[in-house]
């Protein structure tokens, strides 16, 4: 906040505080200024602020080249462009002579040519010499292959033939184990079917044991005259259930002696089959084992034919890598000679290829330094713009620097093209102090390069245009508002606006401050109306403290 002397002199007669929440109104009771034209008002308004960093700047082509040569002391054969020209990618800017390049290159393939025809002869003699190792190697490796593979064939087939005995082997062992189960069943169900028989044999002995006394009773009831009815049935019903008991165990005691025959019989065939199974198996883990045996002899002759080869490789392998040698000698003690030849014709090539200077990007061009028939001495032969995008660069002092980043919306205005601001971002905010061409020539060693770019094309612009950037760091929508003239600061630190109040007494209304532009300030708190009339004074003696 400015600080000075308040014109006019109020005299405070009482004050007021009401707190709401952390806010409070204060009102302050004053009579009017003793020079009535001393003192002025405005409205508290509702409005968008925006707090902008400004600056100003150059419009540059969106991408430059500055096209030069490393062919020092060469003649300029030929200039084709002028300041203006528009060129593509690849045209032709200017020519240097290769005159003296054409017939070092010419000398150069000649001795290239000699050489080589020197080291074919040579290395043609070694080359001989080792294509004949190496077929004798191949001639003999074939054969040495044969017998491998004549040995991998038996070996093959003892394998097939150790499968087989394996799988019959396996077969066998199942067959013996199934029957193995099912003789031990057989024999179980004979020995349940025999326990069968006895259980109904003694429940068979046990009724008929019951059955006299059973029988006596019956005769006794029926034989005596005093007997009722009732006791004579009950006699009878039991002599009945007595006789059918003993008709169905003996009926069942001969089916259980069928059963159990029969189950005896099929045990005593499962234990056979058993033993026929066991002795299977047993004859198949001999021939398994004869099978194994003639594996390990094929595979024992697969190993004799494999070292036999490789004895004989040996041999041959130490006569090819002489003979190789020989061959790498021949073309090394050559190669450095035509290597350096062929490189020299290569550095040449590339340097007739640099006699002709091309554009490497679309644009327009905007320097030509050199003239024809000139020395070339190094300096930037042209400069190509691209004039299809802009941007604008200036520069940033250090007390705006930090408020600045990449992607800030940037209001740009270029008065030669129009008065209505273009938009566009902060494409680029230097990270420390340098030099900038567009910079003013005051400007000092803390200025920042910073560059932005518009969202969209325009036509009218030119290279070097003047640009106004307004770059948006902050922006409040929809917020009450007073020019920052309008508000104090009390003996407590706090900030606050006087405005008029019934008759000729003056309020204060205690405000927070937020978001400030060049005249207004955004302003909040309780009591806080748009319209309300805000005392201000132009003079720049006020006093922004009020003690």
């Amino acid at each position: 906040m400015k600080k000075g002397k308040k014109a006019a002199i109020i005299t405070i007669c009482s004050i007021a505080a009401v707190a709401v929440g952390g806010s409070a109104v204060y009102a302050a009771v004053s009579s009017k200024p003793e020079t009535e034209g001393s003192a002025q008002t405005v409205e508290v308004e509702k409005m968008d602020l925006k707090q902008c960093v400004t600056v100003t700047g150059t419009v540059k082509s969106g991408e430059s080249s500055s096209l030069v040569s490393e062919l020092l002391g060469t003649e300029i054969k030929s200039v084709d462009v002028k300041v203006g020209d528009r060129v593509k990618k690849g045209d032709v800017i200017a020519v240097l002579d290769d005159t003296d390049l054409q017939e070092q290159l010419a000398k150069a393939e000649k001795m290239l040519a000699s050489a080589e025809e020197r080291n074919n002869i040579s290395i043609s003699a070694a080359k001989r010499m080792y294509d004949t190792a190496v077929s004798d190697k191949n001639t003999n490796s074939q054969r040495g292959s044969k017998s491998v593979d004549y040995a991998r064939s038996i070996y093959n087939k003892a394998v097939d033939q150790q499968d087989e005995a394996y799988r019959n082997y396996n077969e066998a062992v199942d067959a013996k184990n199934d029957a193995e189960y099912e003789a031990e069943q057989a024999a179980q169900t004979a020995l349940e079917a025999a326990g069968a028989v006895e259980a109904i044999q003694s429940a068979l002995d046990e009724a008929k044991n019951n059955f006299g006394d059973i029988k006596n009773n019956y005769e006794s009831v029926m034989e005596n005259t005093e007997a009722s009815g009732d006791e004579k049935n009950s006699a009878k019903a039991a002599f009945d259930e007595a006789s059918s008991a003993i008709s169905g165990l003996e009926a069942q005691l001969k089916e259980a002696n069928t059963a159990s025959k029969a189950a005896a019989e099929y045990a005593k065939k499962a234990a056979e089959m058993y033993t026929s199974a066991l002795m299977a198996e047993k004859e198949l883990k001999g021939v398994r084992t004869a099978a194994d045996n003639a594996v390990d002899e094929a595979k024992h002759a697969i190993d004799t034919a494999n070292d036999t080869k490789a004895e004989t490789e040996h041999t041959y392998d130490s006569t090819i890598a002489s003979s190789a040698d020989n061959l790498k000698t021949a073309e090394l003690s050559t190669d450095d000679a035509v290597a350096e030849i062929e490189e020299q014709i290569k550095t040449i090539k590339k340097n007739i290829e640099k006699c002709t200077v091309k554009a490497d990007m679309d644009g327009i061009i905007t320097e030509v330094n050199v003239k024809a028939g000139e020395t070339y001495s190094g300096a930037v032969i042209a400069v190509i713009q691209d004039d299809s995008s802009y941007k604008i660069e200036a520069a940033a002092d250090q007390y705006d620097i930090s408020k600045l980043e990449k992607g800030l919306p940037t209001e740009i205005t270029v008065q030669a093209v129009s008065s209505i601001p273009m938009s566009g971002s902060l494409s680029f905010v230097a990270p420390t102090p340098q030099a900038s061409a567009m910079a003013m020539e005051s400007a000092s060693s803390t200025d920042y390069t910073i560059e932005a770019v518009f969202d969209n094309n325009e036509d009218k612009l030119r290279l070097g245009m003047t640009a106004k950037l307004n770059i948006i760091v902050g922006e409040s929508k929809d917020v009450l508002a007073v020019p920052e003239s309008c508000i104090y600061t009390d003996e407590d630190g706090k900030t606050f606006i006087e405005v008029n109040g019934s008759g000729d007494s003056t309020e204060r209304v205690y405000v927070e401050c937020g978001l400030k532009n060049d005249y207004y300030t955004e302003v909040s708190g309780e009591g806080l109306k748009e319209g309300m009339e805000v005392i201000t004074s132009d003079s720049d003696e006020d006093s922004k403290s009020f003690y």
